[in-house]
């Protein structure tokens, strides 16, 4: 069954329909909107970084801002200890299936954010896939 909704997944995703699941629609207020844009433009002139813990808002709606509103793509770093979330621009990368982008060569981040592992209190619920038989 599951091969078979893969091959469902990608003739949709072959005549452009997106199936993938998506959370609901981001839509942060005008003023909003520029105080995040402001706190890029900062972030560009004092080295490319934000520091999670500055901001007074939950830092994924500032990592949906720069997906939604600027097309980068998000790598994370770390899920146990402090660590970052890369943004780097989609130039060079192909899209997969699902959520998947890839890229053959090295790229350089356009943002990194710093981050803790309590900016993100649904990790606890996230339960890593096995491979039936696989160990752990």
């Amino acid at each position: 069954m599951r091969r078979v909704l893969f091959h469902v997944w990608r003739l949709a995703e072959t005549v452009g329909l997106r199936v993938a699941p998506e959370g609901p629609p981001h839509a942060p207020a005008e003023s909003h909107r520029k105080e995040m844009d402001s706190l890029l433009a900062r972030a560009r002139a004092a080295g490319n970084v934000v520091d999670a813990a500055s901001l007074d808002y939950p830092v994924h709606e500032l990592l949906t801002h720069l997906v939604e509103e600027y097309g980068l793509l998000l790598h994370g770093t770390n899920r146990t200890a402090d660590g970052a979330v890369y943004a780097v621009r989609r130039t060079g990368f192909r899209h997969e299936w699902g959520n998947e982008w890839l890229r053959p060569s090295d790229v350089t981040p356009v943002l990194r954010v710093l981050v803790r592992p309590s900016d993100f209190p649904l990790r606890e619920v996230v339960r890593a896939a096995r491979a039936p038989g696989a160990p752990g």
